[in-house]
């Protein structure tokens, strides 16, 4: 049963075992660029998400822009490799804890459908970030 302004969290990066749930990638992993990142745990119980971005593209002709990072959640799995899901259909908000750099994300939930003609329906939401030495509480709400 959900209550209205209950919250349930999803992830937390409370230990080293928080980061094996977790991928890292940027264009340099699959040589479309020379940007690297990173995901830490600091001391505080916090995840750092931290790298550097860059813009040259690689000299092979194939390549015409770079220069993004990714982190994403590992797919949980059932006995014998069986997909399971994150159940997100009684929600309406996704409220995050972070502290930024002023600038802005791209959030991306994905979804793989039961037909293949909604395998790749993605809902996109931009996250604002404050810089300094605060954190924030990003609210985005779900439309559907």
């Amino acid at each position: 049963m959900y209550r209205p302004g209950e919250v349930d969290v999803a992830w937390q990066f409370g230990n080293k075992e928080a980061l094996e749930e977790w991928v890292v990638t940027a264009d340099a992993d699959n040589n479309e660029g020379f940007s690297n990142c990173s995901l830490d745990l600091k001391s505080q119980g916090t995840g750092l998400f931290s790298g550097k971005i860059s813009l040259r593209t690689p000299k092979d002709g194939r390549v015409k822009r770079a220069g993004y990072c990714n982190i994403r959640t590992i797919r949980p799995r059932k006995s014998f490799k069986r997909e399971t899901y994150l159940n997100w259909t009684p929600y309406n908000m996704l409220i995050m804890r972070v502290r930024g750099d002023a600038r802005s994300y791209l959030l991306n939930i994905n979804t793989r459908g039961y037909f293949d003609i909604t395998w790749f329906d993605i809902y996109h939401y931009v996250l604002f970030t404050r810089g300094g030495p605060y954190w924030q509480v990003a609210r985005n709400r779900c439309v559907v």
